[in-house]
């Protein structure tokens, strides 16, 4: 990622200030980002009778390396008021101020390997056990140029995994399971610092059902997900990000899934999540439904709808606080034979205004407007 981009920003007066005055600061930067990203992956599985016991085996082994230089170049912050804008009343074509504030300059170098094995054992009909474990060696090499520091750091940690699952019939399955995690944290903060990598804890407990004929299933599972130095954006320097201590989220998922009658197909879920993060949703949930007419020779027409809604959230930097929405979908197809279909769907059937993410108050995503696709399927 290379070149120059002139950026909003709402430093000084705030927002409200661009709403009164119409005034936009913004800043010139330009980046020269290149990196390079390489992974392996071999995987032996295999099904094993030992000691009277099926043994679903899988042993694996990972690898990778990758290198990231970043230069971030940007004008001093006092000229940001000056190189400002009227959002009422543009002129473009201004002078391009210089450049003589490094905000990023660094040089980073990753390598990790990590080895695992997982075993799924038939206990008997009804039980079975899932016990698994991973070790990660991880090796991180950071130069900060702009900051005047060189980091080394080389962590590893053994993760361990274990499940057990009950079927008290054919249709029915209960299960719960705990997990360690670890993963890197790529960078450091506004000081040069590298960051200790992130571990977690996860929790789950759940119900699957199928129907006999196995056209209908759905799932219930309650989760607890505890994380270590959680990465989240520096509340002084939103640049650079600050490793939280412990960040927990618990929450219910449910989902049904399948054909509800001759012809009839949904698909509905539900996400309740209870997080300390507000830039995610405490409700979210869609639903949609699809009739499906037989026609003569073969063919087939499909007429659906249904919606998708998303709570209220904050940016990522906790502003500002993004409205709950909901949007409606359609949907159509006809299969004029077994090589060919033709489709149309009308995303945010009633063009509703709304905004998808943020990173702060001024860099907001809106949400897509309308959108109708056509579409051609065609086997050869």
């Amino acid at each position: 990622m290379k070149g120059y981009a002139s950026e909003g920003q709402a430093y000084g007066g705030g927002t409200a200030s661009v709403d009164n005055t119409g005034l936009l600061w913004r800043r010139l930067r330009y980046r020269d980002f290149r990196s390079e990203d390489l992974s392996s992956q071999i995987d032996v599985l295999g099904k094993l009778a030992i000691g009277g016991f099926e043994h679903d085996l899988v042993i694996g082994a990972e690898a990778f390396r990758f290198d990231i230089d970043q230069l971030l170049k940007q004008q001093p912050r006092p000229q940001w008021a000056t190189y400002g804008i009227d959002v009422y009343n543009p002129v473009y074509g201004q002078a391009r101020p210089d450049l003589t504030v490094s905000a990023m300059d660094s040089d980073q170098r990753e390598r990790g390997t990590a080895i695992y094995v997982q075993d799924q054992i038939g206990l008997s009909p009804q039980w079975k056990l899932l016990a698994g474990v991973r070790h990660d060696r991880y090796r991180q090499h950071i130069e900060d140029r702009a900051a005047g520091t060189t980091t080394n750091q080389q962590p590893s940690a053994t993760s361990p995994r274990l499940g057990l699952t009950w079927l008290p019939s054919q249709t029915l399955s209960i299960y719960a399971s705990v997990g360690r995690s670890f993963r890197p944290n790529q960078g450091t903060d506004a000081n040069g610092t590298a960051f200790d990598p992130e571990s977690g804890t996860a929790r789950e407990l759940g119900l699957k059902w199928q129907s006999t004929d196995e056209r209908l299933g759905g799932s219930v599972s309650l989760f607890d997900i505890r994380k270590h130095n959680m990465l989240v954006p520096d509340p002084n320097n939103t640049d650079f990000s600050i490793a939280a201590g412990e960040i927990r989220n618990k929450g219910l998922e449910v989902e049904l899934a399948g054909w509800i009658a001759r012809n009839w197909r949904v698909a509905i879920s539900y996400t309740y999540l209870d997080s300390e993060l507000k830039q995610f949703p405490r409700h979210s949930g869609s639903a949609f439904v699809v009739r499906e007419m037989p026609l003569a020779d073969g063919m087939l027409l499909g007429l659906g709808g249904g919606f998708t809604h998303v709570g209220e959230r904050t940016g990522d930097t906790g502003v500002p606080v993004l409205p709950a929405y909901t949007t409606a979908k359609l949907t159509g197809y006809w299969r004029v034979s077994k090589a060919l279909r033709v489709s149309l769907d009308v995303d945010n059937v009633f063009d509703k205004t709304y905004y998808a993410s943020a990173y702060n108050n001024v860099w907001v995503t809106p949400g897509n407007p309308r959108t109708v696709t056509l579409g051609v399927q065609a086997k050869f």
